[in-house]
């Protein structure tokens, strides 16, 4: 028995690393639309990257991987999470949380 409790410790912290991961969100990669015109988000990292917005005159969730380069039509009046590829907002993306993700106070977890 007392074997057990060092043997399930060992398992613990032997778990993968990438199930415990975060990341930065990475807002710097984003090139946003300038007016209401052309709503046209593109990815300018050398990375892909994942984002969450909350399209607010809709009341719905817009998401998608972008590849670097990439562009894509971006809702009129929008927030979000903007992560690495593979992660996503740690904070739910509701209207409520809009606050959160203007100051950048989200961190992007595993999906």
């Amino acid at each position: 028995m007392q074997r057990a409790i060092p043997f399930a410790l060992v398992l613990l912290l032997s778990a993968p690393a990438a199930a415990q991961q975060t990341a930065k969100p990475v807002p710097e990669c984003v090139v946003l639309p300038t007016s209401h015109s052309d709503l046209t988000i593109r990815n300018k990292c050398k990375y892909p990257i994942y984002l969450e917005l909350f399209d607010v005159t809709r009341q719905e969730l817009v998401q998608g991987d972008l590849a670097p380069n990439q562009s894509m039509q971006g809702p009129p009046e929008a927030f979000g999470a903007i992560c690495p590829a593979g992660f996503r907002s740690s904070v739910p993306l509701m209207l409520v949380n809009r606050p959160i993700f203007a100051k950048d106070l989200y961190a992007c977890i595993r999906k």
